[in-house]
């Protein structure tokens, strides 16, 4: 599972696709905080479902790009009022995520209902704007306090409690904060391994993943073919006589026992289709590869020393890369 606060899906959904094509393995599912989407935009990522829970005004907002094969039940939830939230049930596995507003109040109350609103194997991911020593922040503030409170008294457990998930590039010289938490349930802690990557994607919160050590039967999406220009006729031919005669000679005459006979011919003799990945993003050419190796070097230099200068040089190849991509959109 991938968690990131995006600060707008909008303008970033293009790099999102292109860095999900980059991955070994793409995340079953991808929350993600501080969507900012309104009704007429529906963003769309080849082979996931989007549900989404927007804000009536502009800002904040959280969804959830769910794998088509992924089964999954969405449970509503109601009166968490500030926080922005959302909950799937995955084969008894629940899945939260969250978006706490940093301007609004974070009451106990409100976190135990979260709490409440759960069973046990339960993940809870997402921006808490919770600073408490716990997790590694060096000061403590009133909602810290409040979600310490009450994770401790739910026998929850935090996952990533070491690298800041947040860069703040404006101020304080690139300092990070741990603003993004994976909290579970004690009884599948230890099933859970969290790594907060390097990658902002134009955000200033950094892609944080979830590797999850439990089984969930996933049913195949794809219905391969077969591949009857490569076949080998002549033993295909020869194992299907030989199989069929053989059943026949013990008695086996029904229909479906034949056609048993001859798909395991077929399965030894021609080879089927492998699955075609196809490209989200078609349109994404070497200038736009080019443009994002330049804003992560760029970013990479600034991290060093966040001297004024590669400040100024990262943001500009930001804006740089940003509107690569769009120039290449808009001319495919």
């Amino acid at each position: 599972m991938m968690q990131w606060n995006c600060r707008g899906i909008y303008r970033k959904i293009n790099e999102l696709k292109h860095f999900l094509e980059e991955l070994a393995e793409e995340p079953q599912i991808i929350a993600l905080q501080e969507s900012h989407l309104v009704s007429r935009y529906k963003p769309k990522i080849r082979g996931y479902k989007l549900i989404r829970k927007d804000r009536d005004i502009y800002g904040g907002g959280v969804c959830l790009f769910i794998k088509e094969r992924v089964q999954y039940e969405e449970i509503e939830l109601t009166g968490l009022d500030p926080i922005e939230a959302q909950l799937i049930k995955v084969e008894g596995l629940n899945i939260m995520n969250i978006y706490a507003p940093p301007n609004r109040s974070l009451s106990k109350a409100t976190l135990e209902a979260c709490m409440n609103s759960l069973s046990s194997k339960s993940i809870i991911v997402g921006d808490f704007n919770a600073h408490h020593p716990l997790w590694g922040s060096s000061s403590t503030n009133r909602y810290g306090r409040n979600l310490y409170e009450v994770i401790d008294s739910n026998d929850f457990v935090i996952t990533n409690v070491t690298a800041g998930t947040r860069i703040n590039i404006a101020s304080d010289f690139g300092a990070t904060s741990l603003l993004d938490l994976c909290i579970v349930s004690k009884d599948i802690a230890l099933r859970i391994e969290t790594t907060v990557t390097d990658h902002l994607l134009g955000s200033d919160h950094f892609v944080i993943f979830n590797a999850i050590n439990i089984p969930i039967a996933i049913p195949e999406n794809h219905f391969r073919s077969w591949s009857f220009h490569k076949a080998d006729w002549n033993r295909y031919r020869r194992i299907a006589e030989h199989k069929l005669l053989s059943g026949l000679q013990k008695g086996d005459n029904t229909i479906e026992q034949a056609a048993q006979a001859i798909i395991q011919a077929a399965r030894t003799c021609i080879p089927v289709s492998k699955p075609n990945r196809k490209s989200c993003v078609p349109w994404w050419n070497e200038s736009c590869s080019r443009a994002v190796r330049r804003k992560r070097a760029a970013f990479l230099k600034m991290k060093l020393s966040f001297h004024i200068d590669s400040v100024v040089a990262f943001k500009k190849q930001r804006a740089e890369t940003r509107k690569t991509i769009q120039a290449a959109k808009k001319s495919h």
